[in-house]
């Protein structure tokens, strides 16, 4: 039933649409979204976790370390180990 209004889900700066779906998901009791990545030149998959509970029970939580740094050509969000992922301003 989403397809038909795949421009809504995909706007690349207006956010509305999107939000007000996680807002209704989020009422409805809906745990994850999965979603196609609009900024993502193939098109990958993304999540949005919406409650703690869309985690399997019994798994030991893993933790790590972010950086964010953002300067006027853009942003990049590095590990604490050292892997990067760097986003240009369009």
């Amino acid at each position: 039933p989403f397809k038909s209004r795949r421009k809504d889900w995909t706007h690349s700066d207006d956010y509305s649409v999107t939000q007000r779906f996680a807002r209704d998901a989020r009422e409805q009791g809906t745990q994850l979204i999965l979603y196609e990545s609009v900024r993502d030149p193939e098109h990958g998959g993304c999540a949005a976790v919406l409650s703690p509970e869309a985690f399997t029970p019994g798994q030991a939580p893993k933790t790590e370390t972010w950086f964010l740094t953002v300067t006027p050509k853009g942003v990049v969000w590095q590990r604490e180990s050292g892997e990067y992922f760097e986003f240009a301003w369009s």
